[in-house]
C-alpha cells in the first residue's frame, strides 16, 4: 500500500513537471509559426514551473495545517476524561468466629481503635483470609475482615490505553467512545450513543456483587461498593459486566453502524479505572 501510494504521488508529479509541460511547449511552438508576435516559450515554461510550484505547495501547506489543526473541522474531538469521584462512606470491622471457642459470631462488630497489624501472625493473613482483631463489644479476640462501604463515581471510559490487558482492547469501537460519556456523540448527527450504550447483559461472572450502574441523564457510571477492603486494594482487572457497544462503520465513518457489539467492561479498584476488552479477566472462577 505504501508504495502504491509513492508510485501515485510520483506519477501525479510527473504529470505536472513533465507531460503537461512538455505539451505546452510543442503546441505553443506550433502556434508560434502563425503568429506575428511570438510567445516566449521559455518565460511561459518559467511562468508555469512558478505557478505550478505556488499552487502544490499551497496544497500541501494547507494539508499540513489541517492535519495539525483541522482547519476543516472534519476530525473527531477528543477530550480529556475527568479523574473519576471517590467517596468513602464507612470502615468497620465485621466479625464472625470466635478464636477461642471457634463460636460463630452473628453479629457485627465495629473495631474499636482497630489495628491491622494486631496479634497477626503475619501481614498476609487479612488479605482475602479471616483476619483477627480485638473487640470489646466480646472482650476476646474474634476472626474476620476490615470492610468497606465507598462509591466510585466514572465520567469515561478513563482506562481505554492503561489497562494490564490492553491487547485485548477492543479495536473497532468509534473515536468518540474514548471520550467523556456526555461527548458520545457525532458531528453529524445528534444522537446520544452514551444513551444506546447498554449494560447488564450478563455479570454472572463477576466477583462483585456491586453492579456498575449508569446514569443516563446526568452521563456518569457509578458502583456502590460494600465489602471487604482487601478486594479493592488489588491492583487487577476485573470483568464487571458484558455490554453492547457502536462499532465503527467501515463503509461510512462518519456514523458507527446500526447493530452493536458485546465487549466485556471491567474495573480496576486500586487504580480507578473502567475499561473495555474483548475477553473476560479476573472472574468468579479464576
Amino acid at each position: 500500500m505504501e508504495l502504491f501510494k509513492v508510485l501515485v504521488i510520483i506519477g501525479i508529479l510527473g504529470v505536472f513537471f513533465g507531460l503537461i509541460p512538455l505539451w505546452i511547449w510543442f503546441v505553443q511552438k506550433r502556434e508560434n509559426k502563425n503568429r506575428i508576435k511570438k510567445v516566449n516559450l521559455k518565460t511561459l515554461m518559467i511562468w508555469y514551473y512558478v505557478i505550478t510550484i505556488i499552487a502544490i505547495g499551497g496544497i500541501g501547506l494547507f494539508a499540513f495545517l489541517d492535519n495539525k489543526y483541522d482547519i476543516k473541522n472534519s476530525k473527531p474531538k477528543t477530550y480529556t476524561v475527568s479523574e473519576p469521584k471517590v467517596e468513602i462512606e464507612a470502615e468497620w470491622f465485621e466479625g464472625y468466629r470466635s478464636r477461642d471457642d471457634n463460636h460463630e459470631v452473628k453479629k457485627y462488630y465495629k473495631a474499636d481503635g482497630y489495628d491491622p497489624n494486631a496479634e497477626f501472625g503475619s501481614p498476609n493473613d487479612w488479605k482475602g483470609r479471616p483476619c483477627q482483631s480485638y473487640s470489646h463489644d466480646v472482650n476476646h479476640l474474634v476472626l474476620g475482615h476490615q470492610m468497606i462501604k465507598v462509591k466510585y463515581t466514572f465520567y469515561g471510559l478513563n482506562g481505554l490505553g492503561r489497562g494490564k490487558h490492553r491487547e485485548y482492547e477492543p479495536t473497532d469501537i468509534m473515536q468518540f467512545v474514548k471520550n467523556p460519556f456526555d461527548k458520545w456523540k457525532t458531528k453529524y448527527s445528534t444522537n446520544d450513543y452514551f444513551d444506546t450504550f447498554n449494560t447488564g447483559i450478563n455479570r454472572d461472572d463477576s466477583q462483585f456483587q456491586n453492579k456498575l450502574l449508569k446514569n443516563s441523564i446526568d452521563h456518569y457510571m457509578y458502583i456502590n461498593y460494600e465489602g471487604p477492603k482487601w478486594l479493592i486494594e488489588e491492583d487487577k482487572d476485573f470483568f464487571m459486566d458484558e455490554v453492547e457497544c457502536h462499532i465503527i462503520n467501515p463503509k461510512y465513518s462518519r456514523y458507527p453502524k446500526n447493530e452493536k457489539k458485546n465487549y466485556y467492561l471491567h474495573f480496576n479498584p486500586k487504580q480507578r479505572y473502567i475499561t473495555l476488552y474483548t475477553k473476560k479477566f479476573n472472574t468468579k472462577n479464576n
